[in-house]
């Protein structure tokens, strides 16, 4: 995930999702509309204004973070702004299974599948930060609007979170855990983000790639955290890639 303000941010993928949404959906568990967390996200716009905020992924050794819109943020801007004009066809699926717990809080899983939906990488420093200036791959949504350059993906994207109550509102994700202004009572369990984009690779993407070239982005992700992530976690995340590659 970003650090300073962009601390990192997810695969066991497999066995571990399954595993874990098996040790949810017990006698106690129950199921939220999908809506009840799409609708809660992008509430700011600090880091990637016009446009609300969403996680991004960073790859700390390579100095890149890649950012895929899991909830359909940067889509609903495009189409607002083009007048309806302009989508890419975002589908989100998933689900948000909750379990009560004895302190009255709840444990909340939140599954998310998305297709088609937009891509970047740009560069990205421990210190600085994520630098929008340099674009390795992809566009942001709106030099993508602009120029009809857009680069899309699909995700699988898993969540994890101690929330303060059973059908308490969730979390903006960004708001809470990389802005830092979660409730105390709110908590991040375990998190993990895999995805794979084609577009358009830039200057700096690959060395000897010349701008322009068809390419591929891809990320896996896994954080397990044991306490609340409130903006200043340690390295939580013994899996953070993202790859560049030259499409084939």
């Amino acid at each position: 995930m970003q650090r300073s303000i962009h601390h990192r941010v997810v695969t066991s993928v497999g066995s571990v999702l399954l595993g874990a949404a098996a040790a949810l959906a017990g006698p106690t568990s129950y199921q939220r509309p999908l809506s009840d967390f799409l609708s809660r996200q992008g509430t700011t716009t600090v880091q990637t204004a016009p446009v609300p905020d969403y996680l991004a992924w960073t790859d700390p050794a390579d100095g890149v973070m890649i950012a895929v819109d899991y909830a359909g943020i940067a889509n609903a801007w495009t189409q607002t702004q083009s007048g309806g004009a302009v989508s890419y066809g975002t589908t989100i699926s998933g689900r948000v299974i909750e379990r009560p717990l004895a302190d009255g809080r709840a444990e909340v899983q939140i599954i998310i599948h998305a297709q088609n939906a937009l891509s970047y990488v740009v560069a990205f420093d421990a210190v600085n930060g994520p630098d929008y200036s340099d674009v390795r791959f992809g566009s942001l949504a709106p030099d993508a609007l602009a120029s009809g350059d857009a680069a899309l993906g699909d995700c699988d994207f898993q969540i994890r979170i101690i929330n303060t109550a059973p059908h308490a509102p969730l979390p903006d994700l960004f708001d809470a855990f990389v802005l830092g202004n979660a409730d105390p009572r709110v908590g991040l369990e375990f998190i993990s983000f895999n995805a794979r984009a084609d577009g358009t690779l830039h200057a700096g993407a690959i060395q000897g790639v010349p701008d322009g070239t068809p390419g591929q982005a891809a990320t896996a992700q896994v954080g397990i955290f044991t306490n609340g992530f409130h903006g200043a976690v340690g390295d939580g995340f013994p899996v953070e890639r993202v790859d560049l590659s030259v499409a084939h």
